[in-house]
């Protein structure tokens, strides 16, 4: 599986990784309960690949937590 998250105000990518398909739950869930937000100011889009095709697509608040998540090294997720 490959993340895409995407920066909507600025029209850019910010991140692509590969995610391990036994990840996935946990990826998931770290999204969501880092964005309990009001989703009328998300200004970045998630996107979740499956064999090329797009198996999810999720406007989220752009946290601390998540920004963590992405300066982390990546191995522990592919």
């Amino acid at each position: 599986m490959e993340v895409v998250i995407f920066n909507c105000e600025q029209e850019r990518e910010i991140e692509r990784f590969k995610l391990s398909p036994y990840k996935m739950e946990a990826f998931l869930e770290e999204i969501r309960y880092t964005n309990q937000t009001d989703s009328i100011n998300s200004n970045t889009l998630i996107k979740l690949y499956d064999a090329g095709r797009l198996t999810l697509s999720k406007r989220i608040n752009f946290t601390e937590q998540l920004a963590r998540l992405l300066n982390c090294d990546k191995a522990f997720l592919a």
